[in-house]
Order: C-alpha cells, then sequence, then structure tokens
C-alpha cells in the first residue's frame, strides 16, 4: 500500500477534512481543484468518473502583474535619469556670472569677457551673490528698516559704492560695511547740496 492511500484511511478514520489528501496537499500549495463528476456510456450501463481539475493559482497572474509594474516604473526612472544626464551634456547651461557695471549676470562658464582696462573675473552662480546691485542714492533713500541698515557700502579710490544687500564688493572684493548716519551725512547730503 502507497503512502498517499495509508494517509487517505487514516483521514477517513478520524473524519479529517479535506479528503483525499491530494485536495489537502493542493490547498497547501495554493493550487485549487475542482471535482467533477462526469457520466460515461458504455453499452447500457452507465459509469460514473471522478475527474479533478487543477486550477492554476491566482497569485501567479498578480506577480506577473507586479513585477511588469515595477519594470514599468523602473524603466520610466532610467529614461529620466539618462535624458537629464544628457541634458546636462548637450545643453551648457549658464553655471556661472560675472559683474556687468551694476550688477551680476549669468554667463557660459568658457566664455571671456573683460571690461575696459579690469579683467573682471568670472565666478561659480551663486543665487545670493547674484542679487547684489550697486545702486545710486539719493537724501530720499530708505537707509534703514527697523533701524537696521538697507544699504551697503564700499569705498573706490576714496568714493563710496552703495550697494542693495550686505557681501564683498565684486571688483575689489573687500566687504562692504553697513550704511551709517555719518555716511549719510558726509557723503550723500553733501553730495546733494553741491
Amino acid at each position: 500500500m502507497s503512502d498517499i492511500e495509508t494517509i487517505n484511511i487514516a483521514a477517513l478514520l478520524v473524519d479529517f477534512k479535506p479528503r483525499p489528501f491530494r485536495f489537502f496537499a493542493a490547498k497547501q500549495k495554493g493550487i485549487e481543484t475542482i471535482e467533477e463528476l462526469t457520466a460515461v456510456e458504455e453499452g447500457k450501463n452507465e459509469v460514473k468518473q471522478n475527474n479533478t481539475v487543477i486550477i492554476p493559482p491566482k497569485s501567479e497572474e498578480k506577480k506577473n502583474w507586479k513585477k511588469k509594474i515595477g519594470i514599468a516604473v523602473l524603466s520610466v526612472a532610467g529614461l529620466f535619469s539618462v535624458g537629464y544626464t544628457a541634458k546636462d551634456l548637450v545643453a551648457n547651461d549658464k553655471e556661472c556670472m560675472q559683474w556687468k557695471s551694476d550688477h551680476y549676470e549669468y554667463i557660459d562658464c568658457n566664455s571671456n569677457t573683460s571690461q575696459g582696462f579690469l579683467e573682471i573675473p568670472i565666478e561659480p552662480a551663486d543665487e545670493n551673490k547674484a542679487k547684489l546691485k550697486k545702486i545710486k542714492v539719493t537724501e530720499n533713500t530708505t537707509f534703514f528698516v527697523n533701524d537696521k541698515p538697507v544699504i551697503w557700502y564700499s569705498k573706490v579710490n576714496g568714493e563710496p559704492e552703495f550697494f542693495n544687500t550686505h557681501g564683498f564688493h565684486p571688483i575689489t572684493g573687500k566687504p562692504l560695511k553697513p550704511i551709517t548716519k555719518y555716511m549719510i551725512d558726509k557723503w550723500v547730503k553733501k553730495k546733494s547740496s553741491d
């Protein structure tokens, strides 16, 4: 007697379900089975046969579907990164800046430009530094907001140059100083009265 027949007889004796054992084993593997009874006519006698139909598990379909979605997402991400890298190689972005008389302008890092006698250095692009602008001040200019200076200056050849924010002078590299009432009286009001 085979082991499977022994298991089926033991299951019958203890009234263990599902029986026969092949159905139990199939359920453990996630395989669904359907038992069909079919009638076959042999001469005048009817013979009933017991057929088992095995239905493949649906989890395989779900796994395949999940794999396809995963592959599609990875493919799109890969194409995006390749395109982004290619854009950087093909398109020559303006990643540098240079001082142009009263403000910074973004330029191509490989350009060679100079202004007059001075060789103005090309610097790496910096958003904060690019906000720096040279301004003309008058007596009506707002110099302080809540007692804090909003105008900065640096002296070049004995004359002050005024800027809209703190930082360094774009030509000399000296740090900009906050405006003071003394500087306003000495340079702004004096120039207005002349």
